[in-house]
């Protein structure tokens, strides 16, 4: 009866329910990045690869990777099977991640909660939508449209990393928000 679904979303999904909060002031995101945005203003020169919880980077990315190493790419994952990728950077767990996200020049990464932490660290950010449907993808979709992400498509790479993004101004980080709106719904 009193639950609240908090949905990591920033258009308005369509199975929306009673207490259901999304869109940018309900974000849950890292305080950090307010920090992180106010101290680290520089690009270096590595694009980060990030493939989410699984670890895996799927096979098309890593022959990318391969393909253009002048590019530079860091892959960022504990999966012990890229160990034996040659000439590419491999960072496991790391306490100074958001950092290394933050200087970077762009991020591939799949689509989840940390898409939404780069936006809010203003990053350049490409998603690979391959096997995602339904709601991830619709969301993947609005983002591309509002040119906030790009997906990722090796022939245009090189091309789109030069683009301007959109950059989402005023994110907020949703804790207040969603506090005040749980105590109300709890009163």
């Amino acid at each position: 009866k009193n639950v609240i679904n908090i949905i990591p979303s920033l258009r308005k999904p369509e199975l929306l329910k009673k207490n259901c909060f999304y869109g940018k002031d309900n974000l849950i995101l890292n305080r950090e990045i307010n920090y992180l945005n106010n101290i680290y203003l520089k690009k270096k020169n590595y694009i980060l690869i990030f493939p989410g919880y699984t670890g895996r980077v799927p096979k098309k990315i890593l022959d990318f990777c391969l393909k253009n190493k002048k590019l530079n790419f860091i892959i960022f994952s504990n999966n012990q099977n890229l160990i034996k990728v040659k000439n590419i950077k491999i960072l496991g767990p790391n306490k100074d991640f958001l950092k290394i996200t933050k200087e970077a020049s762009a991020i591939i990464s799949r689509f989840g909660v940390y898409i939404h932490e780069c936006l809010a660290l203003k990053q350049k950010v490409f998603v690979w939508d391959f096997n995602e449907d339904g709601e991830r993808l619709k969301d993947i979709n609005y983002l591309v449209h509002k040119n906030y992400i790009k997906k990722f498509n090796q022939n245009n790479f090189e091309k789109d990393v030069k683009k301007k993004f959109n950059i989402i101004k005023k994110l907020k980080f949703g804790c207040p928000t969603i506090i005040n709106k749980i105590q109300d719904s709890f009163i």
